[in-house]
C-alpha cells in the first residue's frame, strides 16, 4: 500500500498577476494521491510505485516508458528498499555511474540498473519484466525498515500513459536556429538537379472555398496593415487562376507611382511569416489564446506579414515596390513550400486553404509582375522546420529553466520549513546518468524531489519527478533534403521571371534571452504541477536568463545552425547573379523575442528591422 503523504504548505494565500487576471491561490491543502501506477489524462502525471511523475512532453499512450524513467522507478526503489535480495538473471544494460550533475544535493549510489533494449521494465527483484512497458511496483513498504518483506501481491503494473500526446502534423513555430563554427565534417550534399517546375507534383486539395481560413481577429495593439492600392498601379489584367488565390495574401502600400515599380513575392517559415508573441504561453499550438500571438488583417495567428521583415522592407527601404506577397506560413518546411495542399495547417493551427502550394502561387505573381514590365524580388527562409528542430530548442530550455527553478524550489522550502529537498538530474538516451552537457546530445533531465521520512533526516525518499525531453537533433538526416528543395525552390523562382531571388539565412539564437520569473507564472496557470513546486515557482525573480543556458550547448546549437545554412548554400551556384544566400545579421537579445513558448528565439520588430537591412542589402548586390 502507498503512503499518505501530506505537504505542509504556508497557510498564506498567493496571489499572482498574470497581466490582467488573477491565479487564485497556490497553495493547496494536503491530499492523498491516486493508486500506484494511476494516470491523470490531463496534466500528463502518472503514479508509478508511489512517486507521482510530470512528463514534458507527454508520454503517448501505450508506449514504452523511456529509459530514464525506469533508471529512475529503479533509483527510488533501492532508495525505499535497499539492494534487492535476489539477483538478477539478466545482465545489466546499463551501469549508472556515481556522476550527480553539479547542482545536486543528493549522493547517488553506484549501482547497475537493469534495464531492456525493448519495451520491459525493470520488475521488483531487478529483473526484467518482458510484458509491455509495465513497471510492476515493489513489494517492499515506502517506509523504510531494517526488513523488506518477500511476500505480497504488487499493484496491478497499469500501462496506460499521459494526456494528450505531442501531435507531429505541423512542426512548431519556435523555430531559428543559430549560427557558429562549422564542424570540419562535410555534411552538406552538392547541389541537387531540379527539374522544370512543370514536373512538380500538382495539389490535389480540395478548392478553398471547402475550407474557410481562420477568423480569428487580429489581436489589439498590432499594426494596422496599410491601405490597398493595388487597382491603381495598373497592370494587365490577370489571365492566371492562381492569382485570385495570390490576391489573398497580397498588399499594396497606398500613393505609390514610381518610375520603376517592382513586386516583392516571399514564401518561408516563421521567420518570413512574423511569428510575433505578446505573451507567455505553454501550448505551443495554442497561439489565438487571449490573442497572445499578432496576426495582420488576414486574421491568422503566429503570421503577420505587416510586421515582417519583408513587409519592413516595403514600408520603410523601398518605395518602389507597389505589391507585396507574402505566401509564408509559421512552422513549414522547405517541402510545405512547394507542396502543402488546401488541408495544411502551420504550427498555429491556421489552415493554408489554398488551391495551390506557395511556391504555385510565388510563380503566378513573379510571373504577373513581369508581364506588367515591373522588377520581381522573391525572398524566403526555410530549411529549420524539415528537422526537430522546436523540440530541442524546447527541451534545452525547459532544462535550462528547470535547473534554475531546482535552485529557488530549494529556498522556498528552507524558508518555509517544508521537509522537502530538490535535486537535478541527467539522463542520456539510454537511461545512463550523465553530465549536464551531455544531454544536448539528447536525452533528459530530471527535477527530483525528496521528503524527509523522519524527523531524524535518516533517508530521504521520492515523492515527484519532473521530466523534460531533449530529442537528439536529426538535422544531418535531413540536409540532403533541405538541399534539394532549396535547389528546387530557386530555380523555379528563376524560371518564373524573378530578377533577384534572395534565401534568408538562419541567425544565431544563443543571444536569446526569457523572462524566467513571469514565464513561471504562466507555466504553474497552465499545467498541473506537485503543490510543492506550484508553491515556489511564483516566487521566482522575473529576471532574464539565457534561453540556452550553457557555454557547450551554445556552441552546439551554434554549429547546427551553421550546419543548416551551409545545407542551404550547397543549392545556390556561387557565381550565380540572381541568386543570393544573405547571411543573417547577428542579432542582440533585444532584437530577439524574450516569450514562451513559441515566441523566443523569433524576432522582435527591431530584430525585423535588421532583417530588411539585410533583404535590402542583397536586393542590391
Amino acid at each position: 500500500m502507498r503512503r499518505p503523504r501530506t505537504l505542509l504548505l504556508p497557510a498564506a494565500t498567493m496571489v499572482i498577476t498574470l497581466g490582467t487576471g488573477l491565479l487564485p491561490a497556490l497553495a493547496q491543502p494536503a491530499v492523498d494521491h491516486t493508486p500506484a501506477d494511476a494516470v491523470d489524462e490531463r496534466t500528463c502525471i502518472r503514479t508509478i510505485e508511489g512517486v507521482d511523475w510530470f512528463f514534458d512532453p507527454c508520454v503517448v499512450p501505450d508506449e514504452p516508458l523511456p529509459p530514464d524513467v525506469r533508471t529512475g522507478i529503479e533509483e527510488d526503489r533501492q532508495a525505499r528498499c535497499g539492494p534487492t535480495s535476489a539477483p538478477s538473471t539478466t545482465p545489466p544494460a546499463v551501469a549508472l555511474t556515481a556522476t550527480p550533475s553539479a547542482s545536486s544535493t543528493a549522493t547517488v549510489a553506484p549501482t547497475s540498473i537493469p534495464t531492456s533494449t525493448g519495451s520491459a521494465g525493470p520488475g521488483p527483484s531487478g529483473s526484467v519484466d518482458p510484458s509491455a512497458s509495465a513497471v510492476s511496483p515493489s513489494p517492499c513498504p515506502v517506509t523504510p525498515s531494517p526488513t523488506v518483506p518477500a511476500s505480497g501481491p504488487p499493484s496491478s503494473p497499469g500501462t496506460t500513459t499521459s494526456a494528450t500526446p505531442p501531435t507531429t502534423a505541423a512542426p512548431s513555430s519556435s523555430t531559428v536556429p543559430p549560427s557558429a563554427t562549422v564542424p570540419p565534417s562535410a555534411s552538406v550534399p552538392p547541389s541537387a538537379t531540379v527539374p522544370p517546375s512543370s514536373s512538380a507534383p500538382p495539389s490535389t486539395a480540395p478548392p478553398s472555398s471547402t475550407v474557410p481560413p481562420s477568423a480569428t481577429v487580429p489581436p489589439s495593439g498590432s499594426p494596422s496593415p496599410p491601405a490597398g492600392g493595388c487597382a491603381a498601379t495598373g497592370g494587365t489584367a490577370p489571365t492566371d487562376s492562381r492569382l485570385t488565390e495570390a490576391e489573398k495574401d497580397r498588399l499594396c502600400p497606398p500613393n505609390r507611382n514610381p518610375a520603376a515599380p517592382a513586386v516583392l513575392v516571399a514564401t518561408g517559415d516563421s521567420v518570413t511569416s512574423a511569428h510575433i508573441q505578446a505573451k507567455h504561453h505553454h501550448e505551443p499550438k495554442k497561439c489565438a489564446v487571449n490573442q497572445n500571438t499578432q496576426a495582420d488583417q488576414r486574421g491568422l495567428p503566429g503570421n503577420d506579414m505587416t510586421s515582417s521583415y519583408a513587409g519592413r522592407y516595403v514600408t520603410t527601404l523601398n518605395q518602389d515596390v507597389v505589391e507585396y506577397y507574402n505566401f509564408a506560413r509559421t512552422g513549414m518546411g522547405t517541402g510545405d513550400i512547394l507542396g502543402a495542399p488546401a488541408t495544411y495547417r502551420d504550427a498555429c493551427e491556421n489552415l493554408w486553404s489554398r488551391t495551390s502550394p506557395p511556391i504555385a502561387l510565388a510563380e503566378a505573381a513573379v510571373a504577373k509582375a513581369k508581364q506588367d514590365r515591373r522588377k520581381a524580388y522573391f525572398v524566403t527562409t526555410g530549411g529549420i522546420n524539415n528537422t526537430n528542430w522546436t523540440q530541442v530548442a524546447q527541451g534545452i530550455a525547459m532544462c535550462g529553466m528547470a535547473e534554475l527553478m531546482r535552485t529557488e524550489m530549494v529556498k522556498y522550502f528552507i524558508r518555509n520549513n517544508l521537509p522537502l529537498n530538490a535535486v537535478m538530474r541527467w539522463y542520456d538516451t539510454t537511461g545512463k546518468q550523465i553530465g549536464r552537457d551531455d544531454v544536448i546530445k539528447g536525452g533528459a533531465c530530471q527535477v527530483v524531489l525528496q521528503e524527509n521520512v523522519n524527523a531524524g533526516n535518516e533517508k530521504e525518499v521520492t515523492v515527484d519527478r519532473l521530466r523534460f525531453v531533449v530529442p537528439a537533433f536529426d538535422g544531418p538526416a535531413n540536409y540532403a533534403k533541405i538541399t534539394a528543395d532549396a535547389n528546387a525552390i530557386t530555380t523555379r523562382m528563376v524560371r518564373a521571371g524573378a530578377d533577384k531571388v534572395v534565401w534568408m539565412g538562419y541567425y544565431d539564437i544563443t543571444p536569446a534571452k526569457v523572462a524566467l520569473g513571469s514565464f513561471a507564472q504562466t507555466y504553474v496557470q497552465n499545467t498541473k504541477l506537485p503543490d510543492p513546486v506550484k508553491g515556489a515557482l511564483p516566487n521566482i525573480p522575473d529576471v532574464e536568463v539565457d534561453l540556452v543556458t550553457q557555454p557547450a550547448w551554445k556552441t552546439q546549437v551554434q554549429t547546427w545552425t551553421k550546419d543548416v545554412n551551409n545545407a542551404i548554400r550547397a543549392s545556390i551556384l556561387p557565381a550565380d547573379p540572381i541568386v543570393r544566400f544573405q547571411p543573417a545579421p547577428a542579432l542582440t537579445s533585444d532584437k530577439i523575442q524574450k516569450k514562451l513558448i513559441g515566441g523566443c528565439p523569433h524576432p522582435n520588430l527591431p530584430g525585423h528591422d535588421e532583417l530588411a537591412k539585410a533583404l535590402d542589402a542583397a536586393i542590391k548586390a
